[in-house]
């Protein structure tokens, strides 16, 4: 921030950064909630502090996310080998390729049509036989 925020700015900022509304934070700081809209309409400044400091949480979220990736797919290995029952098998399987996003039209655009075909046809084979495990 160019300009130095005040003591309630200061207050404000973590508040507004973690999802509070502005009436919210303005009762917690002792503000009036105009007070608080006039600090995120009208003070660049404290717009760029807040912005910085909601970028910063989102940076632990994304690698606090990435952190337990790793469990995830471990996971999903272990269940799409060890598992007894083939529809748990077949729904980790449908899973995997769908969140690889091997199925989806915009990730096949560098594919020949056979292969597009062929991918088609697996993701309409696991589709049924995950849906026909889960009637049985």
């Amino acid at each position: 921030m160019g300009k130095k925020p005040t003591s309630k700015q200061t207050r404000a900022l973590p508040l507004l950064a973690s999802g509070l509304s502005g009436a919210e934070t303005a009762k917690i700081v002792g503000v009036k909630p105009s007070t608080v809209s006039q600090w995120l309409n009208h003070c660049p400044d404290f717009m760029e502090s807040l912005e910085e400091l909601r970028g910063a949480g989102m940076r632990q979220a994304m690698g606090q996310l990435q952190g337990t990736l790793t469990e995830a797919v471990d996971e999903l290995r272990r269940i799409l080998t060890t598992s007894k029952t083939d529809a748990v098998r077949l729904k980790a399987a449908q899973f995997i390729i769908e969140a690889y996003g091997i199925t989806k039209e915009r990730n096949q655009a560098h594919l020949d049509p056979v292969s597009r075909a062929e991918l088609a046809v697996v993701g309409d084979i696991l589709k049924g036989l995950v849906g026909n495990r889960a009637t049985a």
